[in-house]
């Protein structure tokens, strides 16, 4: 595997951490045609040198977790579990620019799209406010 773009080597920045996800790799659904195998997905992101995952989807990666452990193990990748442990129930549409492309795309409408981005918008204020109140010297 090649060394790993997670971390940066800048003490200013070494408590950050870089990942992947499938949406990295034009990968917005569980299933679909157009997309490129989950397989061939993580081969390439490994290549690439990542070793953090954000697992995208909720189906596009193996369901079950033993099979989702195994796979990421052999590949050298850590899961961070939001996506994993909430995706069915939100759709994974975290990030403000997933809900806005769901919403191009016709899946998902605009009214629910706005309502997605209050959503996002008040909880990434939150967890802004509680890293400082938990970190007030960082």
């Amino acid at each position: 595997m090649a060394e790993s773009k997670a971390r940066n080597t800048d003490p200013r920045y070494s408590k950050l951490t870089i990942g992947v996800c499938p949406d990295q790799w034009g990968v917005w659904f569980p299933q679909d045609d157009k997309q490129i195998d989950w397989d061939v997905a993580l081969k390439e992101m490994q290549t690439a040198g990542f070793s953090v995952m954000e697992t995208g989807p909720f189906g596009y990666f193996p369901k079950d977790p033993t099979q989702l452990r195994d796979v990421m193990d052999e590949h050298g990748f850590t899961v961070v579990a939001g996506v994993y442990a909430v995706g069915p129930l939100s759709g994974a549409a975290f990030n403000p620019a997933v809900a806005a492309g769901i919403g191009i795309l016709g899946t998902l409408g605009w009214r629910d799209v706005v309502g997605y981005w209050l959503v996002q918008l008040v909880a990434g204020a939150f967890a802004g406010h509680l890293f400082r109140y938990l970190h007030p010297r960082e």
